[in-house]
């Protein structure tokens, strides 16, 4: 609906929070994929996370970030950066095979 309506920030939204039931669910590197592309939105229209939610934010991915090595997290999270909106959508939505880090 976000997407239909051009609200990037509530698309954002939902990326963190889809990033968060991955991690809930052990699926660290769709985390840290869907983390980084909401984060990437988020700077790009200028809307970053207030710090109370960044830090909230944080906690509940540290578990997709333990699950991995630091340079194959940080791999993910870049790629997540480098994904286009749609990308980052289909994803989330199951709508394409997930990638494999």
């Amino acid at each position: 609906m976000f997407q239909d309506l051009g609200h990037k920030r509530g698309i954002a939204r939902v990326l963190e929070c889809f990033s968060i039931t991955a991690a809930a669910q052990s699926r660290p590197e769709q985390s840290l994929r869907l983390a980084g592309a909401a984060a990437a939105l988020r700077m790009h229209i200028g809307s970053p996370l207030i710090p109370a939610e960044q830090s909230r934010l944080d906690k509940q991915l540290e578990s997709a970030r333990n699950m991995l090595t630091n340079a194959a997290g940080l791999e993910v999270w870049s790629s997540g950066w480098e994904m286009s909106l749609d990308e980052a959508v289909d994803e989330a939505l199951g709508r394409k095979d997930i990638a494999k880090s």
